[in-house]
């Protein structure tokens, strides 16, 4: 039995002098082929090209026992979370079988999910991340939830 150095399944190393490359044009006359371009990027400029703003005010002040019960307030978001979130189970299998026969996705089983879910970044928004002290509306819409801007509405920017 012979011991090597070497891994079982390692590359062997060539003995010898390292090959040179090829200086000049290859044998063909032709000069070598330029280098493929970069890839396109994948952040997103600060342009704006992005469909998604998020604007964010700090509150001037927190109220500094609220933390303490924020959890207990938030008790019946939780019981009616509980049976939306029922409610979305059924729905999005609803909306499986009709997106397998349709190919679309309902609006209506759309806006309601994103509603829950919505409603349910409030509630944890509130009462374990604590983000804001406004107690967070019992609604699937998104009218109460962003503040009205001084600027007015959003324009794209160049």
């Amino acid at each position: 039995m012979t011991e090597t150095t070497d891994a079982p399944g390692a590359p062997e190393t060539p003995t010898g002098p390292t090959p040179e490359p090829p200086q000049g044009p290859p044998p063909g006359g032709e000069p070598p082929a330029p280098p493929p371009p970069p890839p396109p990027p994948t952040a997103v400029s600060p342009s704006g090209d992005y469909p998604v703003r998020v604007d964010a005010e700090r509150q001037a002040e927190y109220n500094r026992f609220l933390p303490l019960v924020k959890w207990l307030l938030a008790i019946p978001h939780y019981v009616v979370l509980f049976f939306l979130y029922l409610a979305v189970i059924v729905v999005v299998i609803g909306a499986w079988f009709a997106i397998l026969f349709t190919g679309r996705y309902p609006r209506g089983i759309f806006d309601f999910v994103e509603g829950v879910i919505r409603w349910h970044n409030r509630v944890v928004g509130y009462a374990f991340i604590l983000v804001t002290d406004r107690y967070p509306p019992f609604s699937l819409s998104q009218r109460e939830v962003p503040p009205p801007t001084r600027e007015g509405p959003l324009e794209p920017q160049a």
